[in-house]
């Protein structure tokens, strides 16, 4: 396992991790007297979700290519479907960059007004969709298991990769948790303005993440691939 590997797992991490509807949701959600239950079971379900998706998806990666003479072309895939995606996530944050930030009197999503009436085991499904829902998600859990299959590496290295991949993937939805539950009361403020920013300026910072780690991607595949 090499530091360009895992400089491309948790690139494509943050990619899952930076969800704007769910952050934002959930953090109106722990702020509430009886929202940290809920939101701790959406969590679980969103990092269960992330777990198990790439698991799957690197086991079959594997599956797909499981003989020694595979190992080139299987290394080829993990180059060159992280250089394009890695090509993509700076024309999409380019595309973010430029999005006009909402109007301070907009209504509230229907992700956000779902989240007023979850109950504990609702929250759990509705976490594991939000997981894996989106498109880009989906790409860079797809672009995660061909990295992770193209090294060839051993079972204890894989479980450190998926589990580097989980933790970062699910960040953003653990961190308020863990701050709600640890800074007690005068959190609550914090985390409200802090809800404020991100709803307002979320496109933009989005944006130029996306460029950051679409370019790191791009420039770490191109490194692989003359390394070779």
């Amino acid at each position: 396992m090499t530091p360009l590997v895992l400089a491309e797992i948790i690139g494509l991490a943050i990619v899952v991790a930076a969800n704007p509807v769910p952050v934002i949701s959930l953090l109106s959600l722990v702020v509430r007297p009886e929202g940290l239950h809920m939101a701790m079971s959406f969590a679980a379900g969103w990092a269960g979700a992330v777990l198990l998706s790439l698991t799957l998806l690197t086991f079959g990666t594997t599956a797909l290519f499981p003989s020694t003479s595979a190992l080139t072309e299987r290394h080829t895939t993990g180059v060159v479907l992280p250089l394009i995606i890695g090509i993509a996530l700076v024309v999409l944050g380019l595309a973010f960059v430029r999005r006009p930030p909402p109007a301070a009197d907009a209504p509230p999503s229907r992700i956000s007004r779902l989240f007023s009436t979850l109950t504990p085991s609702r929250a759990v499904l509705v976490g594991a969709g939000l997981a894996v829902v989106k498109p880009k998600t989906l790409v860079a859990l797809v672009a995660a298991s061909t990295v992770i299959g193209a090294e060839g590496t051993g079972p204890t290295q894989t479980l450190i990769l998926l589990a580097v991949f989980t933790a970062v993937g699910s960040a953003t939805v653990i961190t308020p948790i863990v701050l709600r539950a640890t800074g007690g009361p005068k959190m609550v403020n914090g985390l409200q303005r802090t809800q404020q920013q991100i709803s307002r300026y979320f496109s933009r910072a989005l944006g130029a993440l996306l460029l950051i780690i679409g370019i790191v991607l791009a420039a770490s595949s191109m490194v692989t691939s003359l390394s070779a």
